[in-house]
């Protein structure tokens, strides 16, 4: 049913609104841009093609969940309409599309990462409601840039799957569909989105992030191997077993991965669904490693920092090795193990104490952490400044207490 500009609707609660520009038309639905007459905010009223009973079942049980209340970027329908038509309002998601903005040039990879955190949050508030979004793909999201960063909306939850609701009508997008769903389409069995082939599409999406590329890229330039590929619950990104040819075809390196990230891909694009990671699993690697990025500074490139790494995968340029020379001592040591203790019985200082500092490497970096009485300093270039812990590079100057130290870089 099409709606007139100006035509004045009556929703279930009572309220009217009238009707405005056309937003979008699709084979399941149009929607418009309204103006509550109460309030004068600018809404979405989307009106379905088929009024069928279950639809109207789907639509007042999605009313009734209050969405948008459970998580401040959820779009999600507020009231409902059944004169005629069926339909629900919900608040206009702001912004471009999620498939824009990442392939718009000039997004902070720091950025990137905070989105796939949040949309996984996202994803995992549905989950603890017992609900599946059903649709999880780049263009259901918006992204908005503000003075604060970068805020992301979830809009259009019109195919979950809840207990207590009739089955979704769709299976989902194509490019995210996990292989249980592609299956049972083509078996002509019933294919019924739930929390796992959630959990998959979420995976497929957060490669799409940080990755920069889908995860059959370099499978697509076919329809049979694209499929084949997204049947076989491997992914062919995989830095373990990854065509090297391949890994560079678009996108990022795999191996700029950290092994907690790759655990985290192999096991969302797997066939055994409950051992794929679930939304709030995503959310906390996520954050946990996202103190862990890396950016290196002659090319660049986004790194997850891993113990085991020792060259860039983006400019496969050897990451420095680092060693403390302390020349009062004519002593060396080089830095090249995952913790390095630093103490009175190698500096030989009544001033520097027993457990005085440790020295880390881990891939790129090498950090040190102080815990000893008399105190770690830097030297600024005109002062001794403490030095409580962070990374540090050749040509820094350390002392221990009083030992000074030279941070060189060793040759290769």
């Amino acid at each position: 049913m099409m709606l007139g500009k100006g035509q004045i609707v009556e929703l279930v609660s009572g309220n009217r609104v009238r009707v405005g520009s056309l937003l979008d038309t699709g084979g399941e639905a149009v929607v418009y841009k309204v103006v509550e007459l109460g309030s004068g905010q600018h809404r979405a009223l989307k009106v379905f093609n088929d009024h069928s009973p279950a639809r109207i079942r789907r639509t007042q049980f999605l009313v009734a969940q209050r969405l948008g209340k459970t998580c401040a970027f959820f779009c999600a329908p507020t009231d409902w309409v059944n004169n005629g038509c069926v339909g629900h309002l919900a608040p206009l998601a702001p912004g471009d599309s999620l498939e824009t903005y990442l392939e718009t040039p000039g997004n902070l990879f720091f950025e990137n990462i905070k989105l796939a955190i949040a949309i996984s949050h996202g994803v995992a508030v549905l989950a603890s409601a017992q609900i599946a979004h059903g649709d999880i793909h780049l263009t259901n999201f918006r992204v908005v840039r503000t003075t604060r960063g970068v805020e992301v909306y979830f809009f259009d939850f019109d195919n979950f799957s809840a207990p207590g609701a009739p089955p979704p009508l769709a299976v989902g997008q194509e490019h995210v569909m996990a292989p249980e769903l592609r299956q049972a389409l083509r078996n002509a069995r019933p294919a019924v989105p739930d929390e796992f082939s959630d959990r998959y599409a979420l995976t497929v999406v957060l490669h799409d992030i940080i990755m920069a590329k889908h995860v059959a890229s370099g499978f697509d330039d076919d329809p049979d191997k694209f499929e084949r590929c997204m049947l076989s619950g491997r992914w062919v990104h995989d830095p373990v077993v990854t065509n090297p040819s391949l890994a560079v075809a678009e996108g990022y390196p795999s191996r700029m991965l950290n092994a907690d990230l790759s655990r985290l891909f192999r096991r969302g694009l797997g066939l055994e669904r409950e051992d794929r990671p679930s939304a709030a699993e995503c959310r906390d690697v996520l954050s946990r490693n996202y103190r862990l990025i890396y950016i290196h500074p002659p090319c660049q490139g986004p790194i997850f920092i891993d113990p085991g790494q020792t060259h860039c995968p983006f400019c496969n340029r050897r990451f420095p090795v680092l060693k403390l020379v302390f020349p009062s001592l004519r002593k060396e040591l080089v830095c090249d193990s995952a913790a390095m203790p630093i103490g009175r019985a190698t500096l030989l200082s009544p001033k520097v104490s027993a457990h005085h500092a440790v020295v880390r490497k881990m891939g790129p970096e090498v950090t040190v952490e102080s815990f000893g009485r008399n105190g770690t300093y830097r030297w600024t270039g005109t002062s001794w400044e403490p030095f409580g812990s962070g990374p540090i590079q050749g040509g820094d100057r350390l002392r221990f207490a009083d030992i000074e130290a030279h941070v060189v870089e060793v040759p290769l």
